[in-house]
């Protein structure tokens, strides 16, 4: 009996191991305080039940970088004009996504990992507001 707890336990510790430490709230709501000047850009990974337990990160010009988890979002603010989105994994660089901003209507980039030489790597596209609301609706918000 005792064998049977300490596999259990040993389980619960692994399982729990893979989790992400990246802070969450709420899901999705649109922002509604753009700073004048600015754009706002979701960047967001829809859940998957692939990669589920591993963070990506992605930099973007004049914002900083951003940690995304499964099922997670976060709005980014940015000047308009054209933004790059460099997507990496463990810092080993995957993806590259230049997108023309303009202010005063939302963009939506979605972070996805697929399959790699070894393994799964993120790339970014730049999704329609029709299909992104839909994809982004049960993520939750990253708390920057």
């Amino acid at each position: 009996m005792r064998m049977i707890g300490a596999v259990a336990a040993m389980l619960t510790a692994a399982v729990l191991a893979g989790c992400s430490s990246i802070p969450l709230g709420a899901t999705f709501t649109e922002a509604r305080d753009v700073p004048a000047g600015k754009a706002v850009v979701y960047l967001f990974r829809p859940h998957l039940n692939v990669e589920y337990a591993v963070d990506f990160e992605v930099a973007v010009e004049g914002v900083g970088t951003v940690t995304l988890a499964d099922g997670s979002y976060v709005p980014l603010f940015v000047t308009p004009g054209v933004a790059t989105f460099k997507a990496s994994r463990a810092g080993e660089p995957t993806a590259v996504l230049p997108v023309s901003v303009e202010a005063g209507r939302p963009h939506y980039v979605r972070l996805m990992p697929v399959p790699g030489f070894f393994r799964y790597k993120p790339i970014l596209t730049l999704e329609p507001p029709e299909s992104a609301r839909n994809a982004i609706l049960g993520c939750r918000q990253v708390l920057r």
